[in-house]
């Protein structure tokens, strides 16, 4: 993953709808470095500018209070369908990259992995040209760029009470909300069941994108950073396998009789990875509610 374009000038006392604005215009910035790559098809493109573009809806969330709201309300349905749509294509790169890690492990998985690949394959195709067409929709007639730096520089200049919140007040009480969040959802993921996990893991990725634009702002906090990083991809790579492990079930559950065997050893090999997978990421999960990581990322903003 390419790191995140950081906001350069931003201090722990500057004005939060200043930093906002700044903010906004570095992950604009970032959706522009990646788009020519991932537009080409390249995979490691589609993933960085699907980052990218999440890093700036998340920051639209981030910050949205502090936003010209009719700017906002204009704004944020493009971001999440540019969002939407790379995903997508990046969620058949991953199915295709587990399918051919399943055929390594187990070669008579090839029938049902071939059956699967196949169509991914396919959309991805068409999935890809819906990606082209958006941006240069968003590009021509939206006026995207331009649109999301307006809205970047109204924001810098509000004159609203929020606004005037130093930067690291704001962090706090942002970070610390999300943090509740991912606190309030580990004990229903606790069993390891799919939906649980899958809406623990969203609530983890918000507070590491919540975290990420104060890394340079407030000198302690990538130490606390880190394992929210970390239990992001795990939960990640866990959920990634759920995915798998339905999609082959769908396809085993119509493929003819005699690819019945090959599909029930393929699909113990995926369950046992995935159990492997929900191990690792229960264990980084439980980091984040230790009392040891909280008092980390409480001194970290203070």
């Amino acid at each position: 993953m390419a790191k995140p374009i950081l906001a350069k000038g931003v201090t722990a006392w500057m004005r939060s709808g200043e930093a906002a604005g700044r903010v906004l215009s570095a992950k604009i910035d970032e959706v522009k470095r990646h788009v020519d790559e991932a537009l080409s098809g390249d995979v490691d493109g589609v993933h960085d500018m699907r980052v990218a573009v999440k890093r700036l809806r998340e920051g639209l969330r981030l910050f949205w209070k502090l936003l010209p709201r009719t700017r906002a309300q204009e704004s944020m349905p493009l971001v999440d369908a540019l969002n939407d749509a790379l995903g997508l294509v990046r969620d058949r790169d991953v199915l295709i990259e587990h399918a051919e890690w399943v055929r390594t492990q187990d070669p008579s998985s090839g029938p049902l992995v071939d059956g699967l690949e196949a169509g991914w394959v396919r959309d991805r195709v068409m999935q890809l040209d819906e990606v082209v067409a958006m941006w240069r929709r968003l590009a021509r007639e939206e006026d995207f760029e331009r649109r999301l730096r307006g809205l970047a520089a109204q924001t810098r200049k509000r004159d609203r009470p929020l606004n005037a919140l130093p930067v690291d007040r704001f962090a706090y009480l942002t970070i610390t909300r999300r943090t509740d969040a991912v606190r309030t959802r580990m004990p229903e993921a606790a069993g390891g069941q799919a939906e649980p996990l899958h809406r623990l893991r969203i609530s983890v990725k918000r507070l590491k994108y919540t975290m990420e634009p104060f890394l340079e702002v407030l000198p302690a906090l990538p130490d606390a950073y880190e394992p929210v990083a970390q239990a992001q991809e795990s939960l990640g790579l866990t959920h990634d396998f759920d995915v798998l492990q339905a999609s082959m079930v769908e396809q085993a559950r119509t493929a003819r009789a005699s690819e019945e065997p090959s599909s029930e050893a393929a699909m113990a090999v995926v369950t046992a990875r995935r159990s492997e997978l929900y191990a690792a990421a229960d264990r980084d999960t439980q980091v984040l509610a230790t009392e040891e990581w909280h008092g980390r990322l409480l001194d970290a903003l203070d």
